[in-house]
């Protein structure tokens, strides 16, 4: 999926993935939200979150509060989704 094809929520959390200074305010649930959409997510009882786009995955620790925890937590995603080949 395109990035031109999401939705205006989904195209708010990608374009807050990609803001720089990376944001300290990305909710967990915004981002499955996106990942639902375009490609998936398998959310572990440990609190994990895997998220598969385009043939790769990652596993990212969710931990307990409901916003995306670190600077380096946004990163890593964004990182990610250029392995993937989103964006």
């Amino acid at each position: 999926m395109q990035a031109a094809q999401l939705s205006a929520k989904d195209q708010h959390t990608l374009e807050q993935i990609y803001q720089h200074p990376a944001t300290h305010n990305l909710e967990w649930h915004h981002v499955i939200a996106l990942f639902s959409h375009i490609g998936t997510v398998e959310e572990m009882e440990n609190g994990h979150v895997t998220l598969t786009l385009n043939g790769e995955s990652k596993v990212f620790p969710r931990g307990l509060h409901k916003d995306v925890s670190d600077v380096d937590q946004v990163v890593d995603i964004r990182n990610f989704l250029n392995k993937a080949k989103l964006a």
